[in-house]
């Protein structure tokens, strides 16, 4: 079904002009008025002069339409300036770069054309190539470091162990030499004491064999004490001396 010249015109009036939309679901709801394109282009006609005669705020003195009576064409991100086409766009711009204050904007986005929109497909290409590669190289930057902790870790291990048993070792070197030293000194004691007691075993044997012999006994035999005060008056005139011998006495 298609629409007079006048019809579409008197659309755009009546919607002031507020967008294709707007001016089709007008047409679509005033297609049955009986209304003649003659008068349709009158009435335009006269409401657009009314119109420019009345020096609304509807248009300034360039003929420019106001914001009030725009429709609104894109979104705008007022925390970088980028426009966006869509709410889709703007929820992926806000998850992307963590921006939250967005507004309507009556500019336009020029649809891409196929150039541009294999353009950028290319770039988008790119970028998520550059993306995987530069996931590839951290894995392998990870990888090493990695690698290089359980290198240092094990050799950490190895160096532990190591002085581990230099220590054991050492340990049981230094046990060993003062169980040794101990035994010796153990030695040295027992040999000590059979030397003593074969001494002392020797010494009670002379004294018997001398007793025995009747033979006086060493000088360094103790002597019995003299006493404090001796008889220097007295004196013998007689002197017994008794003689022994090995197999029989004689007394003179």
């Amino acid at each position: 079904m298609g629409f007079s010249d006048a019809r579409v015109t008197k659309a755009l009036q009546m919607t002031k002009n507020s967008g294709l939309q707007s001016a089709m679901d007008w047409l679509f709801a005033h297609a049955d008025d009986n209304v003649s394109d003659s008068l349709e282009v009158n009435e335009a006609s006269e409401c657009a002069a009314a119109t420019q005669a009345s020096g609304s705020t509807d248009h300034d003195k360039d003929g420019e339409i106001s914001q009030d009576q725009a429709t609104a064409q894109s979104l705008k991100c007022e925390d970088c300036g980028k426009l966006l086409r869509d709410a889709a766009a703007a929820e992926l711009h806000a998850v992307k770069t963590q921006h939250v204050n967005f507004s309507e904007s009556v500019v336009a986005i020029k649809p891409l054309t196929e150039e541009e929109k294999s353009q950028k497909l290319k770039d988008l290409q790119a970028r998520l190539a550059a993306k995987r590669e530069e996931k590839q190289l951290l894995e392998v930057e990870e990888r090493k470091k990695s690698e290089q902790v359980r290198r240092r870790t094990g050799q950490e291990i190895v160096a532990l162990k190591e002085k581990k048993e230099q220590d054991d070792m050492k340990k049981a070197l230094d046990d060993k030499k003062r169980e040794k030293q101990e035994e010796k000194m153990a030695r040295e004691r027992v040999r000590a004491q059979l030397e003593s007691d074969k001494r002392e075993r020797h010494r009670k044997a002379e004294e018997k064999k001398r007793l025995a012999q009747g033979i006086a006994l060493p000088a360094h035999v103790t002597a019995a004490p003299v006493a404090s005060n001796p008889l220097s008056s007295v004196s013998y005139s007689e002197a017994r001396l008794n003689v022994c011998a090995v197999q029989h006495n004689r007394e003179l």
